[in-house]
């Protein structure tokens, strides 16, 4: 699910385990299971309007945003990074 859809696996694989175990275990023997439960899921949240963006969603997004740099050295290892 991750190499899917990584933005939103966490809530892909929680809907996936309220499915229970045997359904769970259906999916992880066969794709097309998999692929089924995934469609569901994915109609669900358009139903609902979709899925809040993750906290690496919102991330990714802030970083993207156009505004002034700041450049750090990370205390961890010494090497300068470039904060927006």
């Amino acid at each position: 699910v991750v190499q899917i859809h990584p933005e939103l696996a966490g809530k892909l694989v929680g809907m996936l385990l309220g499915l229970g175990m045997e359904e769970c275990l259906a999916c992880l023997e066969s794709q097309e299971k998999l692929a089924e439960c995934l469609d569901e899921a994915f109609q669900i949240l358009d139903k609902a309007g979709g899925a809040a963006p993750t906290p690496k969603a919102k991330a990714r997004a802030a970083a993207t945003n156009s505004g002034p740099e700041e450049r750090r050295i990370d205390p961890e290892d010494g090497v300068a990074r470039t904060f927006q």
